[in-house]
């Protein structure tokens, strides 16, 4: 499992205290005041980052959660106009067909999309006969809502994980930044304190080393 980037963080924070405390000590082997500069402000950068990078996973669920409401209000006002062509022309088969009658019930965004354009042109084409089955005006004031509504909705949800996705490019190029900052300055103090545990402990990462796989030893064959 990935360490969180809230770890890393912490971790960070725990060598930037150390090199604080010893700035002196770390100068004589080339640790200047910016590379301990640079790791405070990439522990804020990385911090900002992660929360928008969180936000931005919010949103485009939220975004989807609208979505939904709005396939769903298509699926509806569709489901009204095919109920109401049942009973028309319920003894022409091709006409049925035309209204998509006994067809999977569409789930996407872009199935819905095509589905509403679709049941648009069906409805001015049989308008009368609709309207003799219950279909109002109203209902396709709906129908044009909801297509628009979608059309918009899913463009702003297209917007929304393209933001996410550069985002977390950011996040990731400032959490590699910061750990290479954090190991410059692990290393030189290993170098500084070579000896001295005490000092060296200040400098321990709070981090569990990862223990790499070892492969499976292969069974040998028991003897026939």
């Amino acid at each position: 499992m990935a360490m969180s980037q809230s770890n890393v963080i912490q971790d960070a924070g725990v060598a930037l205290a150390a090199a604080k405390n010893h700035a002196t000590e770390l100068a004589e082997v080339g640790i200047t005041t910016e590379d301990v500069g640079r790791v405070e402000t990439l522990i804020t950068t990385l911090t900002e980052k992660d929360f928008q990078h969180k936000e931005s996973i919010s949103h485009v669920r939220r975004l989807t959660d609208e979505q939904n409401l709005l396939i769903g209000r298509g699926q509806f006002i569709i489901g009204k106009i095919q109920s109401a062509a049942k009973v028309q022309f319920f003894r022409n088969k091709n006409v049925l067909i035309e209204f998509h009658i006994g067809k999977e019930k569409d789930k996407t965004v872009a199935e819905v999309l095509n589905e509403l354009g679709y049941m648009k042109g069906l409805m001015v084409t049989y308008a009368s006969q609709l309207t003799a089955r219950g279909i109002k005006e109203v209902d396709l004031t709906e129908l044009n809502a909801c297509h628009t509504e979608l059309q918009e909705k899913d463009r702003e949800q297209e917007n929304a994980k393209r933001l996410q996705v550069q985002i977390g490019a950011e996040r990731n190029a400032a959490l590699a930044e910061l750990k290479d900052a954090v190991a410059l300055i692990r290393q030189s103090a290993k170098t500084c304190f070579r000896g001295n545990k005490t000092i060296l402990n200040e400098f321990k990462s709070i981090l569990k080393a990862r223990k790499p796989k070892t492969p499976d030893t292969p069974v040998p064959p028991e003897n026939a």
